[in-house]
């Protein structure tokens, strides 16, 4: 029995902070990419956590990779035409691909729900300056690992990571754009977009505004690319 000793309140304590971001998440009340300093900003505004920086410290690197990993986020991406979620496939590609019947499943989503999530992730992309990165470094993606961007009604939005020989770095404003098209996108380019499968969902690689500053500037990781990482819009289950 554990009377609270040190470890095991510790152990305890622990699964309380990760079951906290991950109901918030599933409620939709933080984003799914979270840096450390928003984990710990976050971590603040629980009552009463207990815990002191000294052991918060290993914990800010345990958060991140249970939402990253979207196990506990939201349900796994429905199978599209048989293919199973974070597995590399050669006919998955960054060419557009609509999950339209008869050779795809349909994933029966809201346009206004995909709608929504891009308007969400061009919104916290702009929360910085010069514009939030999106990272995914092979090492923390093998095997084409897809991650939760965000959740909204029946639509939920993966990144997932094509090339497992390089670290990908796109802003969310690019892939804000690879969903809706631009926030004010003509009909051509809403058709190039995901939102021009309807509500069939479908994948994309991001669209990629090489024209952006910030991917040549201080802020974009030191090795990394642009190129690597497929959008997919599939259903929430809701």
């Amino acid at each position: 029995m554990c009377a609270c000793m040190p470890m095991c309140c510790y152990i305890a304590r622990t699964e309380v902070i990760i079951s906290y971001f991950a109901l918030q998440l599933l409620r939709s009340e933080i984003p799914a990419i979270l840096t450390r300093t928003e984990v710990l900003n976050t971590l603040g505004s629980i009552p009463n956590p207990s815990l002191s920086f000294k052991m918060l410290s290993p914990l800010v690197h345990i958060v991140p990779l249970v939402l990253l990993g979207g196990a506990m986020a939201a349900p796994a991406p429905a199978s599209v035409n048989g293919l199973t979620p974070r597995t590399c496939y050669e006919t998955e590609t960054s060419s557009l691909r609509c999950y339209t019947a008869p050779d795809n499943i349909p994933q029966d989503v809201l346009v206004d729900d995909v709608l929504f999530i891009a308007a969400y992730l061009r919104s916290y992309g702009a929360q910085i300056r010069t514009g939030r990165l999106f990272n995914m470094a092979a090492a923390d993606a093998p095997d084409c690992g897809e991650w939760l961007l965000y959740a909204h009604g029946t639509a939920q939005a993966f990144a997932k990571h094509l090339d497992n020989t390089v670290d990908s770095s796109v802003l969310f404003a690019d892939i804000a754009t690879t969903i809706d098209g631009g926030a004010n996108a003509n009909s051509t380019q809403q058709a190039a977009a995901l939102i021009g499968c309807g509500t069939d969902g479908g994948s994309l690689g991001v669209a990629v505004d090489a024209s952006n500053p910030t991917y040549a500037g201080s802020t974009y990781p030191a090795g990394y690319t642009t190129d690597g990482i497929l959008i997919k819009i599939v259903a929430s289950g809701a």
